[in-house]
């Protein structure tokens, strides 16, 4: 959060402050009204979309579009996939998604950057809803760190210990060619 306002006040200066409060305290009320409603588990892909681009729809946030992502989730849901490892995962849509479709007891890694370049990184307090969002027995793992890091690498690999991975969802670094030859 401190490297997002550092950032912010950076590009906009101080002036942008009172408008990030206003829009940090909005998200907070829309995680109260979440705790309400509880995303579908284990329910058909129809219900976890009408979930997440319903009531869920000011907090988690799918940056995919209803057509683009319907069929993936399908299939997905057919398949009831136990390893999934995302890479980007903003403001959680797709993450919740993945949750409610994977098998029960499933294993689902979230790799994101904190204050991410291009509006990555959620805000620490959101971990408390991203947790919400696996089933009673599947595990889920958040890691807020750079996906590009080598120790990121590691992690993953010690959290899933011998298993592969199902579904890796990448959706994280959105920087020119030219800026990704640089982290090569």
């Amino acid at each position: 959060e401190l490297s997002s306002l550092r950032r912010a006040i950076r590009n906009g200066g101080l002036k942008c402050l009172p408008a990030m409060a206003w829009l940090y305290l909005r998200h907070i009320s829309w995680a109260l009204r979440y705790f309400r409603h509880r995303m579908p588990q284990g329910s058909s892909p129809k219900e976890v979309l009408d979930f997440t681009f319903g009531p869920a729809g000011q907090l988690i946030v799918p940056s995919q579009l209803w057509s683009e992502i319907e069929p993936l989730l399908t299939l997905l849901h057919q398949k009831k996939i136990q390893v999934v490892v995302e890479i980007g995962t903003k403001f959680g849509g797709t993450l919740a998604m993945w949750c409610a479709v994977a098998h029960p007891e499933a294993t689902i890694v979230s790799i994101d950057l904190p204050g991410g370049i291009h509006g990555g990184g959620y805000a620490y307090w959101r971990t408390f809803i991203y947790r919400r969002f696996a089933q009673p027995k599947q595990t889920i793992h958040l890691l807020r760190r750079d996906s590009h890091e080598m120790s990121t690498l590691e992690d993953l690999k010690k959290l899933l210990q011998s298993s592969g991975i199902d579904f890796l969802f990448c959706d994280g670094d959105h920087r020119s060619e030219e800026h990704t030859s640089e982290l090569q």
